[in-house]
């Protein structure tokens, strides 16, 4: 694993085509439905993960 740098802000993440569709289409679902056109990739993909960790917490 590589060593880890202090000052680094963002990464590039590589992901198949399917995989960018996929997220992509879930970015314009969730833009529906919060009335925001302004969200990110990023905020798609803490969404997911904060309903995956809402999942976990409720067995």
């Amino acid at each position: 694993m590589p060593r880890p740098r202090k000052n680094v802000r963002k990464r590039n993440v590589a992901l198949r085509i399917e995989t960018y569709e996929r997220l992509e289409r879930y970015l314009v679902e969730l833009i529906r439905e919060r009335g925001s056109p302004r969200l990110t990739f990023d905020d798609a993909i803490n969404a997911l993960l904060d309903e995956h960790e809402k999942g976990d917490e409720n067995g």
